[in-house]
């Protein structure tokens, strides 16, 4: 979803309480990259862009979920900085509620490509559009989707999809979500052009990683994890709760 770091477009699912979200990354195949793990420097629990050095998608050790997908516009920049970087620099804030504020209040428009970054944690979520300006979205409780375009896009198909397959027939526990949004972050509709599905394959680039993250309100030690380490519907998701659980607070 492109969930990017650099990534282009693609969406996200969020249920409260607790916190679920589900995530494609859509990359350029050649970009290389390295699974989820624990970045002490970070303090945080990050998939890692090899060529930039930044994170698509991380989990803070305090429980900050943090996340960036590409906008289908783009900006001019000069040297502009990794999206990526940008990730990791609010996964330093304690909650989700400061990093919304130091993103809405510090963020500059010119030094990075037009991008959405997704904040959250157990407490609250919201979306810092970054374009010609500078846009939060505080999310409500329920089903939220974001792409390439401003979260739950009225006129973005692939938005539309998602959201109508989340929101029907979701499951009551936590176990069988996780697997709707498995399903659904593998979702090629036939009858979508290429670009609107939701797990992408292009000739160049698409969906390469997915991952189904959980943070129950029981506490941030009970974080549940799964990783695809390609895409989803022809890739098993692999455990890493574990991993998740080892250096939360």
């Amino acid at each position: 979803m492109s969930d990017v770091s650099d990534s282009a477009g693609s969406p996200h699912w969020r249920l409260h309480p607790p916190l679920i979200l589900g995530a494609n990354r859509e990359e350029v195949y050649s970009r290389p990259s390295a699974p989820p793990a624990w970045q002490p420097q970070q303090r945080a629990f990050p998939g890692t862009d090899l060529q930039a050095g930044g994170t698509w998608l991380g989990v803070s050790e305090t429980g900050v979920v943090v996340a960036v997908t590409n906008r289908r516009e783009s900006l001019p920049a000069e040297d502009p900085r990794s999206r990526g970087h940008l990730c990791f620099d609010t996964l330093q804030h304690p909650s989700a509620s400061t990093a919304l504020d130091w993103a809405q209040n510090h963020l500059e428009t010119t030094r990075y490509r037009a991008c959405n970054l997704l904040i959250a944690d157990i407490h609250c979520a919201g979306v810092v559009h970054v374009a010609h300006t500078i846009d939060r979205r505080d999310l409500g409780s329920g089903h939220h989707v974001l792409a390439d375009v401003d979260i739950d896009d009225t006129q973005s198909v692939r938005v539309q999809r998602a959201r109508a397959l989340a929101t029907q027939a979701p499951a009551t526990d936590l176990s069988g979500r996780q697997k709707q949004l498995q399903t659904i972050l593998a979702d090629r509709d036939p009858r979508a052009i290429e670009t609107e599905r939701i797990c992408r394959r292009g000739a160049t680039a698409g969906t390469v990683s997915a991952c189904v993250l959980a943070m129950p309100t029981s506490g941030l030690t009970q974080g549940h994890y799964r990783f695809a380490a390609g895409p989803p519907d022809t890739h098993p998701f692999e455990d890493l709760s574990t991993q998740l659980r080892s250096r939360m607070r």
